[in-house]
């Protein structure tokens, strides 16, 4: 497992944070950041709920990949490319329901999310200025 962690972290760290040329095609759009911020938020909440759960049964795991889903396909839209690569990866572990794959997604979502959300969240507000 240890090798598909450092792959999974070293891989989201060669794509670049933001696509520029999807946000500028968005950025007269009001709200932007906000809406996307809200979203961001409740997906994130929801995948928290399911990470603080004593174990992680494989429905969970579907519930989280899911969930990893939709955030990825909200923020693909805008351009936040690094974030929904993680996001990706989470959906993939999480869809899988193999709870052989539960230490990596809680490794990914431990400790790579954490940074990547936080570099694109500051990006994207940065961008939209």
């Amino acid at each position: 497992m240890a090798n598909s962690e450092a792959i999974l972290a070293t891989n989201a760290q060669h794509v670049a944070i933001i696509d520029y040329t999807a946000l500028n095609a968005l950025k007269g759009v009001p709200n932007l950041y906000e809406e996307t911020l809200k979203v961001v938020q409740d997906k994130i909440g929801r995948m928290q709920q399911l990470r603080t759960q004593a174990e992680l049964t494989s429905d969970n795991l579907k519930a989280f990949g899911d969930l990893a889903h939709g955030l990825k396909s909200g923020i693909c839209m805008i351009g936040c490319t690094r974030l929904a690569h993680v996001c990706h990866q989470l959906e993939l572990l999480g869809r899988s329901e193999n709870i052989s794959n539960a230490e990596t997604l809680v490794t990914l979502y431990d400790q790579v999310l954490p940074g990547v959300l936080q570099e694109t969240m500051a990006s994207l507000q940065e961008a939209l200025r």
